[in-house]
This record gives C-alpha cells, structure tokens and sequence, in this order.
C-alpha cells in the first residue's frame, strides 16, 4: 500500500467588511475598485489617520505569480514619481492571498474621461505626457507595465 498525504487547504476565504484588520491597517469602506488581480478596498492606517488604497487578491491562483507582484511591489515603492501610485506595504493575509497597500487616489479613470466624449487635444496631450513619464519611471527600475490601459490610468 502506497501512502500519501494530500497539500495543506488554505484556509477559508471569507469576506472582508469594514472593520477588517489587513496588517496594521483597517479597512474602513467597501470595495472602490476591482480588476485582474483582485478588489481593492478603502482603508486606513490608524496611527497616522493615513487614507490608503488596499488591493486583495481574489484567488490563490500560480505561487510564482505572487512572488512576482511582491518583488515589482517592493520596486514600486522606491520609486518617487508624481505619476506613479505611491506603494507603502505589501503581505499576506492568513487564507493565503496577497494584498497590497498604495496611497488612495481621488479622481476618475482615463476609460471614464474617454467614455464621457471627446478628450481635448491640450488634455489628451498632457495625460499622455504624464503616463509616458510614468513608463519612464518605472522602466528604469526594470519593471514593465504588463496591464497598461485606459481603465488602469488613474487622473487625480
């Protein structure tokens, strides 16, 4: 007889609502945003009354994958651009699933802007002035945008 011993099972993945702990942060609303990776939930440090921005992951999913987004997540948070999302932390809740903490952003998405009607040539030339500042930014730190699109520019 061949014995065997089946993976751990993660736990449980249940809800998070306000009042939530994710490290030393709390979540104070319901989801503001969602995408590939998971949603993303309105949250606060305490201690510095800090507004942030934490993004949860949805699902296990490839471990490899993981490892990925928390070194770019590290790469992220040294850089220093205006228009590159600040990054504070980044961990593991106890199910498993990473999350990421960034500064909380106020303003729309550029799919919105462009959605609402034509975008000014002045406009449309300054917003793609910043996203290519940002390129610039970020691939000097090695790391590429593998999801860049209207709906992932964020105008504040």
């Amino acid at each position: 007889m061949t014995e065997f011993s089946l993976p751990p099972r993660p736990a449980p993945r249940r809800p998070l609502s306000a009042g939530d702990q994710i490290g030393a942060y709390t979540l104070t609303g319901a989801v503001i945003g969602s995408g590939g990776f998971g949603r993303v939930y309105e949250g606060v440090q305490p201690q510095l009354a800090l507004r942030v921005a934490i993004k949860v992951q949805d699902s296990l999913g490839d471990p490899s994958l993981h490892e990925r987004a928390l070194l770019e997540a590290a790469a992220l948070a040294r850089i220093q651009h205006r228009h590159v999302v600040r990054v504070f932390d980044a961990g593991q809740l106890e199910d498993g699933r990473h999350f990421l903490v960034m500064e909380h952003l106020s303003g729309e998405t550029l799919d919105r802007v462009c959605k609402a009607g034509p975008v000014p040539t002045a406009r449309a030339l300054a917003i793609l002035a910043g996203v290519a500042s940002a390129l610039d930014a970020i691939h000097a730190r090695g790391i590429v945008h593998r999801d860049l699109k209207p709906s992932n520019v964020f105008l504040c």
